[in-house]
């Protein structure tokens, strides 16, 4: 994904078909090699929150990636959209991202990510989870269906992409912007730091979202 990495830097294994976070990581210094974990998404388990089914979700994506002969750093992630404790995922149907756009109209709901990293010196997991809250404009109907008319709802969890213009479906985010694109890089790069990983970020407008992430604690990380 990039061109000239730095020899020292250790190699990230993006396990992820997601072309948001493929973006996300492209704000990274470090070679990424896109893997695609062959998993199937459940639904929650019983008592599971929604913080733990993500987190496991992207536990699942990391071990299903763990291929011999492949070296490198293991970066897995799931992400979801939370309203009033239901748990939205990509919509199967149009008819169900016209219902998902319907309920999140005008309201406020949270955008949870479960990321999980594997370092290349050991086989120990950390897992953590990142919350956002997200305010959704109240759309007309005809922007609506405009916006499912292009089929873009339908690779989005929650039947949105806060980035998806011209809908434009947000007023507001409190919190990681690129939570809700995906991948909170906050959140990768403090993992990143546990398994003994060096990652190593572009300079701040070379970051995609990165300007849209106000207050974000990777500021003082620029290269």
């Amino acid at each position: 994904m990039n061109s000239a990495p730095r020899k020292t830097l250790p190699t990230i294994l993006l396990a992820s078909s997601s072309p948001r976070r493929r973006e996300i990581m492209q704000g990274v210094e470090n070679l990424v090699k896109v893997l695609s974990p062959d998993i199937e998404e459940g639904p929650r388990n019983a008592g599971e929150s929604p913080e733990e089914y993500v987190s496991r979700l992207s536990r699942e994506k990391a071990e299903a990636s763990m291929v011999n002969g492949i070296v490198g750093t293991i970066l897995a992630a799931d992400t979801t959209v939370v309203l009033d404790g239901e748990v939205m995922g990509k919509p199967a149907t149009r008819p169900e991202a016209k219902h998902m756009l319907q309920k999140l109209q005008g309201r406020v709901h949270s955008v949870v990510t479960g990321v999980t990293v594997r370092g290349i010196m050991g086989a120990n997991f950390v897992t953590a989870s990142r919350t956002t809250s997200v305010h959704v404009r109240d759309f007309l109907e005809s922007e609506m269906e405009l916006y499912l008319d292009s089929g873009t709802p339908m690779d989005r969890a929650g039947a949105y992409g806060v980035q998806d213009m011209p809908f434009n479906p947000v007023t507001k985010v409190d919190g990681c912007y690129l939570n809700v694109v995906g991948l909170p890089l906050c959140t990768v790069v403090s993992l990143m730091e546990k398994v003994g990983t060096v990652l190593k970020l572009h300079p701040r407008l070379r970051v995609p979202y990165f300007d849209r992430c106000d207050g974000c604690e990777l500021g003082c990380r620029e290269a």
